[in-house]
């Protein structure tokens, strides 16, 4: 949520729980995203820091306030093999060590006081390579995770503004490849020919103002916009079906 925090849903009940609410109140009410680990921890990152609730005990299990010299944790993407949390700020791309406690900045690129800053939106982990995306960005920052030297591939299909790209999204595909997402437009990046080409599913709207996106076990690709509402996109028979009218919660006389 954006104002009472971690909401736990208990679909057995239909019973929502604010898990902070008593040991943390008026606290860590921004969620700014979530990442399941394992079905074991539920890792939430929000305006204040980052939340871990362990999802055998129903409980939270650690709460980390945000230290103000590394700036507000943005995003988590995904947590490695070793437990180490990648996250995003909107400087670049940092990595807590639950371990060590401790927080590893890696800079995707130099901004000037006068550019907006980088928002990391996505990160894919794939072979000995990490991808970064974001809004704001020069383009797909490919991350060796041996040197952490940073190799930046352009994007051509998406709008490039005096401001960057504004890259919204980015999900792995059952093929290998990547499925990128603007505010308006889809890309799809092959990471063995680096070669980025429009993808053949547009959504046709006039400002649909993309958001997110996400594919399911069924190879379909969810993609959640602020204007257009909710679209499925099937690649394997070319359709997309539009979910609108299922959001449309506040009618008129409502």
């Amino acid at each position: 949520t954006w104002g009472k925090g971690l909401l736990i849903f208990n679909k057995e009940s239909k019973q929502f729980n604010q898990v902070l609410k008593e040991n943390y109140p008026n606290s860590h009410t921004l969620i700014l995203d979530i990442y399941n680990e394992n079905d074991t921890s539920i890792w939430a990152t929000t305006g204040d820091g980052l939340i871990q609730y362990d999802i055998q005990s129903k409980s939270v299990k650690k709460v980390i306030d945000h230290n103000t010299s590394f700036g507000l944790l943005r995003g988590i993407s995904y947590i490695d093999s070793r437990g180490i949390i990648w996250f995003c700020h909107n400087k670049g791309l940092f990595k807590y060590d639950p371990l060590q406690s401790q927080n590893n900045f890696i800079e995707l690129e130099k901004r000037s006081g006068v550019q907006n800053p980088m928002e990391v939106k996505a990160i894919i982990q794939s072979k000995n390579y990490i991808y970064a995306v974001g809004q704001y960005t020069s383009g797909l920052h490919k991350i060796n995770k041996t040197d952490y030297s940073i190799e930046t591939i352009k994007i051509p299909p998406f709008n490039y503004k005096i401001a960057g790209y504004n890259i919204m999204d980015m999900v792995e595909m059952d093929d290998g490849n990547f499925l990128l997402l603007s505010n308006s437009k889809i890309v799809i990046f092959n990471p063995k020919t680096q070669q980025v080409e429009l993808s053949p599913l547009q959504i046709n709207h006039p400002n649909p103002s993309l958001q997110t996106i996400v594919r399911d076990n069924n190879n379909n690709y969810w993609i959640g916009g602020r204007e257009g509402g909710l679209f499925l996109l099937n690649f394997e028979n070319n359709t997309i079906k539009n979910y609108k009218k299922q959001f449309d919660v506040y009618h008129e006389g409502n």
